[in-house]
């Protein structure tokens, strides 16, 4: 089913690039490395990801490699996950739009944590684009002003998307006063949602559901 209506969307589409916003494998968070290659060699016959690599942007999730609870990350599974899907914070360019894929899981600051790994990654490709989109596994617009702040200040997203939930979402972030809503969630409440992303005092989240148990 997910081989079939993938392929005949793809074709439909023609897209640019296609996005994969985490929880690639089933349980990759306890896989053997056996068992996580043939996880791999059954997301590439769905998905004909080897084809399609140099159009594709993998992001881990935390049944991919931990994350969603505390204590359960593990860098050895994040290493095996760069070595099939390429560095977990990199910058790809379409034209006037950016692509920053990114790591940030439930429990790591942006100031503290990511952020040098941000500027490193991104310092010989700068962030230069006319709009850009930021792809995270987990939501960052719902957490402390600590972490938001200096996350939209320095990455000036226009847009940010994320996987992990299996309900769609819209949330939004006014930058004048420092505050969060939820615009839309599981239906949107009228026909068309229609959000200005030229405009720079929101920030929108939209959550991707998955369209199986696993994104």
């Amino acid at each position: 089913y997910l081989a079939k209506t993938f392929s005949q969307a793809n074709e439909y589409i023609k897209p640019n690039w296609i996005l994969f916003l985490g929880d690639i494998f089933d349980e990759g968070l306890s896989a053997s490395d056996d068992e996580f290659k043939r996880y791999f060699e059954r997301f590439d016959t769905i998905f004909q990801y080897e084809n399609r690599e140099q159009q594709c942007i993998v992001i881990p999730g935390d049944n991919d490699v931990g994350g969603e609870y505390y204590g359960d990350k593990q860098p050895i599974l994040r290493q095996r996950f760069r070595n099939y899907f390429g560095r977990m914070i990199a910058l790809y360019h379409q034209n006037d739009i950016e692509y920053l894929k990114l790591d940030i899981d439930m429990f790591e600051s942006y100031v503290d944590g990511k952020r040098f790994a941000i500027m490193e990654q991104t310092q010989n490709r700068p962030l230069t684009s006319i709009f850009r989109i930021v792809l995270n596994h987990w939501p960052l617009l719902t957490r402390s002003t600590r972490f938001i702040k200096p996350f939209l200040n320095e990455l000036e997203p226009n847009l940010i998307l994320k996987g992990d939930s299996h309900h769609f979402t819209v949330v939004s972030y006014d930058r004048i006063n420092v505050t969060t809503h939820l615009l839309a969630k599981e239906y949107i409440p009228q026909s068309i949602l229609s959000i200005d992303l030229k405009q720079n005092r929101f920030v929108y989240e939209i959550t991707i559901p998955t369209c199986s148990y696993r994104m």
